[in-house]
């Protein structure tokens, strides 16, 4: 249509965003019919989806390729300077980069801003304690254990191999 003079929209109900019955737009490989690529919400979850899927079997996951032949991707901003630019959202560490476990809730890694505009790297235990905390403005340490440097196997809390240590 050269002039169209409504929005698409699609209504459907549904729930599960890995089932036939869930609202979304969907591109079928209509060759083999092995993959597509779905695109749509999930009320229950309160979500919005974009995913690579195996449809009317077993739902399996396939890989999603955002800009495979280069360019960049960004979060929370419309001109990413990286290939990947996450904008922060809060100088704090909800606003960041945060690896979730797979058993648990818990986030072992968080990458995040600080309130100094500074960067800052939190490693925690299983327990969502703690234990490393690297910082560009502030105090960092390491509380989980022995370090080494140039040693695989620390035997000490600092454990230096092959040189002098000079304080």
């Amino acid at each position: 249509v050269a002039s169209p003079t409504n929005s698409l929209k699609i209504v459907k109900s549904g729930q599960g965003y890995n089932s036939e019955g869930t609202p979304a737009i969907r591109i079928l490989d209509t060759v083999t019919g092995n993959t597509a690529l779905q695109m749509g919400v999930e009320d229950t979850q309160n979500i919005g989806f974009i995913q690579a899927m195996q449809p009317l079997t077993s739902f399996s996951t396939r890989a999603l390729v955002l800009q495979g032949n280069g360019g960049k991707v960004g979060i929370g901003l419309t001109s990413p300077s990286a290939r990947f630019d996450v904008k922060s959202s809060a100088a704090n560490n909800l606003g960041g980069f945060m690896l979730t476990a797979s058993g648990s809730s818990n986030y072992p890694v968080l990458i995040y801003e600080n309130s100094s505009n500074g960067g800052e790297i939190d490693l925690q235990d299983g327990s969502n304690s703690r234990t490393v905390l690297i910082s560009s403005t502030g105090s960092s340490f390491f509380t989980g254990g022995n370090v080494g440097i140039g040693t695989t196997n620390p035997i000490a809390k600092l454990d230096v191999a092959s040189g002098a240590v000079v304080l």
